[in-house]
């Protein structure tokens, strides 16, 4: 008995090599786990069906499953299974050189077949599309594209959101952005302050202190906000929640805060200098800044999406200046008291 054509289900010609067809094969297959995790979990599927019905979901898992949208627990347990095995068949024949030549010639034979049948209603259906448009040219005998092969399409990429707390960020535009959101926070106090400078004078004394307080909490506001849009997109992208930024920060928060409120006793304990402590205190937040500066993102989709379009040369000619200059600033850090304390030193000689 003749299988599905799985050059069809996989959307790769005939003659793909090995390689090619194993990437297809792991592609749909982690499409359908994906699918599976997201409507097997019924808080997940709700929160999908809201993207779905407001057509900002990346991929139909229900086209894909080929079942309906009120489709059990069971019924989609049995699709993505169904699924799977026809995976493990394609797997099995496309490694086999013997096997595949029998399934190409068998799936040949079939589409010979095929296009040698007449189909008067479907040659009906073809005069009367070309004499409704002269311009559209309709093979009658082109199989449609079903609702499986439009539910795989979910190669390509995301675009990026700046102002969102969902999608994902590679590393190199979350660094560059990053910077670009810091810059911007300095601008708008700056400005803020500046405006509020101009007006000084028809503002009562006892305000001044708390309006520029004011103005300081409204470009740290700016800035952690979108901080915390960038960098739960960062954590997105390698699959983990954004939440746990969220949590990183409320650790510090209490562990600094606990320093503060009792650093004469913690002195007395640890014995040591406020910078070492606030070093340890900060270390969390040092290895986390790194981790998303390092770590690469989840190759292909993840609960969190398609990944965002590849990087521009001048997006990666920023990053390579920043870090260039990072280290620039720590040779100068290191070697610049000393240079400077040994040209005072000749320069007392000489006198």
């Amino acid at each position: 008995m003749m299988q599905e054509n799985y050059y069809d289900l996989l959307q790769v010609s005939q003659d793909a090599d090995l390689a090619t067809l194993k990437s297809a094969i792991k592609r749909r297959g982690d499409a359908i786990k994906l699918g599976f995790a997201t409507l097997s979990n019924a808080e997940r599927r709700k929160e999908y069906d809201t993207d779905l019905a407001q057509s900002i979901a990346n991929t139909d898992h229900y086209l894909l499953l080929a079942i309906s949208q009120d489709a059990d627990f069971n019924m989609i347990k049995q699709a993505a299974q169904n699924q799977i095995n026809m995976l493990k068949d394609a797997l099995r024949i496309f490694s086999d050189a013997k096997a595949r030549q029998t399934y190409d010639e068998e799936l040949n034979t079939r589409q010979e077949e095929i296009d040698l049948s007449p189909d008067t209603e479907l040659e009906a259906l073809l005069a009367e599309n070309t004499s409704n448009d002269d311009n559209d040219t309709v093979n009658p005998y082109a199989a449609p594209e079903s609702d499986l092969e439009a539910g795989v399409k979910n190669e390509g990429y995301q675009p990026f959101k700046l102002f969102s707390f969902k999608g994902r960020v590679g590393r190199v535009r979350y660094i560059n952005y990053s910077m670009v959101i810091s810059f911007l926070g300095q601008i708008l106090t700056f400005a803020l302050g500046f405006l509020v400078a101009t007006f000084e004078t028809s503002i009562p004394s006892d305000m001044t202190e708390m309006i520029n307080m004011g103005v300081m909490g409204i470009g740290a506001l700016f800035t952690a906000v979108l901080s915390l849009m960038l960098t739960m997109q960062r954590l997105h992208d390698f699959n983990r929640s954004g939440w746990y930024f969220v949590v990183i920060i409320i650790l510090t928060g209490l562990l600094g805060a606990g320093y503060f409120m009792y650093s004469e006793e913690f002195k007395a304990i640890i014995e040591i200098e406020m910078e070492m402590a606030l070093a340890i205190i900060y270390l969390p937040i040092i290895i986390f800044t790194l981790m998303l500066w390092l770590m690469p993102g989840t190759k292909g989709e993840n609960n969190y999406g398609l990944p965002t379009p590849p990087n521009r040369a001048i997006e990666i000619i920023a990053v390579v200046l920043l870090f260039l200059l990072i280290v620039a600033a720590i040779v100068l850090a290191m070697y610049l008291p000393a240079y400077l304390d040994m040209a005072g030193f000749s320069a007392g000689m000489q006198n």
